[in-house]
């Protein structure tokens, strides 16, 4: 089941927790954050998500679009020992 959105961000602001306890070099731990993630997770602006469900535990997300076209994330949800997945259709 595809779904597509457009992601609009106002104001994008990274705060540290806790507050009172702030790191020793913000700008070393920007520096590494911005080599360990993406770029789309820092600045999603104007970026148009296609979301594609192919089971209830798996899904594809593909960025279109000038900045971001062709960057995808597969996202894929892993349950507790035991546990049963969700259903895909409600009972």
């Amino acid at each position: 089941m595809p779904a597509r959105s457009h992601v609009a961000v106002d104001a994008l602001e990274l705060t540290p927790r806790p507050l009172n306890r702030p790191p020793k070099d913000p700008q070393a731990l920007i520096s590494a954050l911005q080599r360990a993630l993406p770029k789309e997770y820092f600045d999603p602006d104007g970026a148009v998500l296609d979301t594609t469900y192919l089971d209830p535990s798996l899904r594809i997300v593909c960025f279109l679009g000038m900045r971001f076209a062709g960057v995808r994330h597969v996202y894929s949800r892993i349950l507790p020992p035991g546990a049963s997945p969700p259903s895909a259709v409600d009972p």
